[in-house]
């Protein structure tokens, strides 16, 4: 990753228990258990308000460097990257600080076990983005790129949309097979 210097703490995709909030914290408690979704978002600024949180004008202050130099407004802060996108540790750490723990923070039930609710920090809705980009539905055939974590939660994305042909293509036969088992995709 550009720009990783030395004690920088990585982790994008995290849940824990909180631990302790900050005074003006009203989401979350002490004792909740949480997924941390991996952008930091104010949820106030004009992007925020739209429900655009990468977008968010105000928690990456490192202006231009994340967009190779040029005069362009950097994107929101993210966990466990670089000063690019605003340095702010991340989740492999014992303790992690959150910030704008009203905005980010996904409190989980607790009939939810972690493994059922691990993937809504990142995988999960970067897959189901992406299937919404492609602007695919029901009847519609899709083409993905890689069988990883966010490949698979793509599929089951786009299964759940109707998607009626998904193809994934991977160069680990464990992955595909588990893909064309699970969502029922051709895989190559």
């Amino acid at each position: 990753m550009p720009g990783v210097e030395e004690g920088d703490i990585l982790g994008r995709e995290f849940m824990g228990v909180v631990e302790e909030v900050g005074a003006g914290v009203t989401k979350v408690k002490a004792g909740d258990r949480v997924v941390i979704p991996f952008v930091i978002a104010c949820g106030t600024c004009f992007f925020c308000d739209r429900k655009l949180f990468s977008a968010c004008e105000t928690t990456n202050d490192n202006v231009g460097t994340a967009m190779n130099k040029k005069s362009l407004r950097p994107p929101a802060a993210l966990f466990g990257f670089t000063k690019l996108y605003g340095g702010v540790p991340g989740g492999q750490a014992e303790y992690v600080r959150v910030p704008m723990a009203n905005t980010g923070p996904l409190k989980i039930p607790d009939a939810l076990r972690d493994e059922q609710v691990l993937f809504l920090s990142d995988n999960l809705p970067t897959g189901y983005q992406a299937v919404l980009n492609a602007g695919v539905g029901p009847g519609s055939s899709l083409a993905i790129f890689g069988a990883g974590p966010v490949g698979l939660m793509a599929a089951a994305s786009a299964r759940m949309l109707g998607v009626e042909q998904i193809f994934i293509i991977d160069h680990h036969d464990y992955r595909l097979q588990f893909a064309e088992k699970t969502y029922g995709v051709v895989w190559h």
